[in-house]
């Protein structure tokens, strides 16, 4: 999914600010981060797929973004040292995280004390059933991974996080191949902030 949302409008980055993307796909959100933060600061994007880190890395080169860098590994186990960040952003990716619990404990780590996640996702109204999670295309189309709100809630609020905000958005799959299925469950996007 090329993203869910928009998380940069849950606040805006300040100058100096040190960055994590995670799932940072071909680097577009890295990159809007990377001239936000400015100079100063650093924004470094992390995804597991070689193809889309290379494609980050060109798009940074083109861009002639020097203060980003793309890192290879997993949401479940980040390769940034604890408390280097002020803030995590995601878009579209933590309901493709089979453990999500991993993925935002994992968040809480990098932060320093006092940062915060701006996080852009899916929420569903109608939990997927069992039996239907093994479905291929519930999962590529971003829906069987999603939780409803309230348990998302719960697991930001059991990583740790505090000040919790979790708000819905609008239908991010209308018009796509999905929107059916995306339909039955009552699939629409939402925004996570929260503090460490």
């Amino acid at each position: 999914m090329a993203g869910t949302g928009n998380p940069f409008s849950l606040g805006e980055l300040k100058p100096g600010e040190q960055v994590i993307d995670c799932g940072s796909g071909s680097g577009t959100d890295s990159l809007i981060a990377a001239q936000m933060v400015g100079p100063g600061g650093h924004v470094i994007g992390v995804d597991m797929t070689p193809e889309m880190l290379s494609k980050a890395r060109r798009n940074a080169i083109e861009a002639g973004i020097t203060n980003v860098e793309f890192r290879e590994g997993y949401l479940e186990s980040l390769p940034i040292p604890d408390a280097w960040a002020d803030i995590v952003i995601s878009n579209g990716v933590l309901n493709l995280v089979p453990d999500k619990e991993a993925a935002l404990l994992e968040m809480h780590r990098v932060l320093k004390p006092g940062g915060r996640i701006q996080i852009a996702d899916i929420a569903l109204q109608k939990p997927v059933p069992e039996g239907s999670k093994g479905d291929v295309t519930l999962w590529t189309g971003c829906i069987a991974g999603g939780l409803l709100k309230a348990q998302l809630e719960r697991k930001v609020a059991a990583a740790g996080f505090r000040d919790i905000e979790v708000i819905w958005g609008k239908d991010v799959f209308s018009g796509a191949p999905q929107h059916s299925d995306a339909a039955k469950f009552g699939t629409l996007g939402v925004t996570i902030r929260a503090s460490k």
